[in-house]
């Protein structure tokens, strides 16, 4: 049983590790928001830089310098923005680049104050807004802007447009609003929410569920488009900056304090959150997945840190994971099957460890197939079930 008992440790130390490796970004500015076109080639943006990577975040340069504190990027197919603003002089930038950001173009744009995000649905179509309530719209994909008086007296810290006409805005001053457009930003809704901070970030999985977070660790979820949101429980209870989600179900948030990093993820659709952090004394402001495995976030002093694994699991998530899967019968003679708690749940492949620690069976899965345990010997092997990169283990009983 020892033996066992350490065979296990050790299996679970392969999996349980949440790994979140920080990278060298060469600088010590604030990094406010991280995006990469695929798994090799992104951008991070701060402090009056735009930093580059072509080798996935192994090694960063600079592409554009600057006076402005630079707060968003967006990608369209074929270009590439900056927004930022100046809060000395009062006056925002958008910059642009049709060569994945190896060279900018500053933009013209009408006077509108501090500029905080920028959302585009098309290669032409899109919205920004920031302090002053006042939301520029671009058909020709910033060429130019045209400025619409929206009676939104609220800061807008992001912005979400499913299309171009449907969005939300995400911001507040001493407590947090959402609001909601379907005419394209002329006019804006508020939406109720209870936050108790300016919300930071909005998302949305379909044009159904979607999630907001907040900087006193506010998160809120919709399930029916917008029209109602309810609040989340957190792991943390301040420090939320930024949300993204690489599946339906799966999600992650960044934030933290001046001097510790906190990244939190969901695998059931935000019901529980699981902490992540990564050993760095920097908070975090923004995080992005160009697939389900790979993620970046950066943050204060510089900070990168990038996971290659979906930030690997921790033991909150594997428990949650094993919940989902029972083995019958248990015990077994010649057979078991594998038993999931809901029909969208498909498992990839399985192994079965004996307690000497060899992996006596391994294949991959059908939904509905007995796994043949007839020529095992009887004892305790684990069960490692692997589920669209999630994994969970179990033990199982032979006769």
């Amino acid at each position: 049983m020892k033996i066992f008992t350490l065979l296990l440790g050790l299996l679970l130390s392969q999996v349980v590790t949440a790994q979140w490796n920080e990278q060298n970004s060469g600088i010590s500015n604030q990094l406010t928001d991280v995006r990469f076109r695929n798994d090799m080639e992104g951008l991070a943006i701060g402090t009056y830089k735009i930093m580059k990577t072509t080798d996935g975040g192994s090694n960063w340069s600079t592409s554009y310098t600057c006076n402005y504190f630079l707060e968003a990027i967006e990608f369209t197919q074929n270009r590439t923005y900056v927004i930022g603003h100046n809060a000395q002089i009062g006056e925002s930038i958008i910059l642009f680049s049709s060569d994945n950001g190896t060279s900018w173009s500053e933009l013209t744009l009408p006077q509108a104050g501090i500029l905080n995000d920028i959302c585009f649905v098309t290669d032409l179509i899109g919205y920004t807004m920031g302090t002053e309530g006042t939301l520029l719209k671009t058909v020709d994909g910033g060429i130019s802007w045209n400025a619409h008086g929206t009676g939104v007296s609220s800061m807008i810290q992001a912005l979400y447009f499913h299309d171009a006409n449907h969005g939300f805005a995400a911001g507040g001053f001493s407590g947090g609003y959402l609001f909601e457009t379907t005419d394209g930003g002329l006019t804006w809704t508020e939406i109720s929410v209870s936050a108790t901070s300016f919300l930071q970030s909005i998302t949305f999985t379909n044009v159904d569920i979607g999630y907001a977070v907040g900087w006193d660790g506010d998160i809120f979820k919709t399930v029916d488009g917008g029209a109602n949101w309810s609040q989340q429980t957190p792991v943390q209870v301040y420090g939320n900056m930024d949300v993204q989600f690489t599946e339906n179900n799966i999600g992650y948030i960044v934030g933290g304090s001046s001097n510790s990093a906190e990244i939190q993820k969901t695998i059931d659709g935000g019901v529980n959150w699981f902490s992540q952090s990564p050993a760095v004394n920097q908070g975090l402001v923004a995080v992005h997945f160009p697939s389900s495995g790979v993620g970046y976030a950066v943050g204060a002093a510089g900070t990168i840190v990038k996971t290659s694994n979906a930030g690997g699991v921790s033991l909150s998530e594997l428990d949650l994971n094993s919940n989902k899967v029972t083995i019958f019968p248990n015990p077994c003679e010649n057979s078991f099957e594998l038993r999931m708690s809901s029909n969208e749940l498909s498992i990839d492949d399985i192994e079965i460890i004996s307690d000497a620690g060899a992996v006596v069976y391994r294949q991959s899965f059908s939904k509905g197939e007995k796994i043949d345990v007839s020529e095992l010997e009887s004892g305790v092997y684990l069960v490692k079930i692997t589920m669209g990169g999630k994994v969970a283990v179990k033990k199982l009983y032979k006769r």
